[in-house]
């Protein structure tokens, strides 16, 4: 990922979301169906299509509390996400090496 900006935060419809999930998921279809990126984004081969962009909806996704209302309230964020199986996410704040654990 990289990084979760205020446009992140609406819908293509103009519609503010309020879960961090939606918001990863919409920062997901933002990068790769709207073209809409941020400078530190980077690309992914897990959430290229509108159906696998779908998972944030069902899957385990693990992050700090406080983590999540930052990605929440607004403002830009650089967060590296981890698909530790194909149903569990960890979401971390800062861009770090995948190969961390």
């Amino acid at each position: 990922m990289g990084n979760v900006s205020d446009k992140d935060r609406v819908t293509s419809k103009g519609v503010r979301l309020t879960k961090a999930r939606d918001i990863l998921a919409q920062d997901c279809a933002n990068y790769h169906k709207f073209k809409r990126r941020d400078a530190d984004d980077s690309s992914d081969s897990t959430f290229v299509k509108a159906a696998d962009r779908k998972l944030w909806q069902s899957i385990k996704v693990d992050i700090d509390p406080a983590l999540e209302k930052k990605i929440i309230s607004g403002g830009n964020l650089e967060i590296t996400v981890f698909i530790l199986t194909e149903d569990w996410i960890d979401v971390r704040e800062g861009l770090l090496d995948p190969n961390v654990g």
